[in-house]
């Protein structure tokens, strides 16, 4: 076949081609970074899976006797991880905590804290629903027995509170500053079944009187008023310390 007819034959086929492999050229040569993924990496897919309902731990030092109400008590958390790993996570893999220290302020009783989330490895974090919670200091529970006596239809109980405040009674026209060690005791109460069946912390009001206290520190005896059918078993400890407090001079 003649030269000019080889040319010449699907000429615009030829050129169609020729056209495109150019183009093609073109992009590849002008992209020297374009980086080819592993097959392994583009069978890869991550997922976000979210858990209702996990509960709120409390995580403070074992020498902290105070208790504490969080609120609310479980949140709700979305997490993110390999299709593969997010298919085998429960809930039970995940854990929600605040943490107390000994130094948080709280205002009356209450405060925020932001909830912390454990998760396994490879398993991120996306959000924690509620992200703070409130925390209440609340009263420690009361321990509680009960008395019969052989021939006595009634039942006597006993209730021990612990860390009922001690108040410092003085005279109004006393200008001196106390302070008082310690500045809670354990009070232990007896009475009717019926009356003390709501009988509270807040109803025992536990004082030390500031007369009579000479020099640094004095041993003053912690008096207790109690409501009416309620009667005084015990204070731990029976007497504090009641010191009053002196200015410190300044340098000038």
């Amino acid at each position: 076949m003649p030269l000019r007819e080889t040319i010449l034959k699907n000429f615009w086929w030829k050129i169609t081609a020729l056209v495109l492999a150019t183009a093609v050229w073109f992009t590849f040569s002008t992209h020297p970074k374009f980086e080819v993924q592993s097959p392994e990496s583009l069978f890869t897919k991550t997922k976000i899976r979210e858990f209702v309902g996990i509960p709120v731990q409390i995580l403070k030092s074992p020498d902290d006797p105070r208790t504490f109400r969080v609120t609310p008590q479980k949140v709700d958390v979305a997490v993110s991880a390999p299709e593969t790993a997010i298919k085998q996570l429960t809930g039970d893999d995940l854990s929600a905590f605040i943490a107390i220290t000994a130094n948080m302020s709280l205002t009356n009783g209450f405060g925020t804290n932001t909830v912390q989330i454990n998760a396994p490895p490879g398993v991120v974090l996306e959000k924690a629903v509620p992200s703070r919670v409130q925390i209440e200091e609340i009263e420690p529970p009361a321990r509680v027995e009960f008395r019969h006596t052989q021939g006595d239809t009634r039942v006597t109980k006993v209730v021990e509170f612990d860390k009922v405040p001690v108040h410092l009674l003085k005279n109004s026209d006393d200008t001196n500053a106390f302070r008082i060690r310690p500045d809670a005791v354990q009070v232990k109460v007896s009475g009717d079944l019926t009356v003390l069946e709501k009988l509270s912390r807040k109803d025992i009001v536990a004082f030390v009187e500031a007369s009579g206290v000479e020099g640094a520190v004095t041993n003053k005896p912690v008096q207790v008023n109690t409501p009416t059918g309620v009667k005084l078993e015990k204070v731990t400890p029976p007497t504090i310390h009641v010191g009053r407090v002196t200015e410190q001079p300044t340098n000038e």
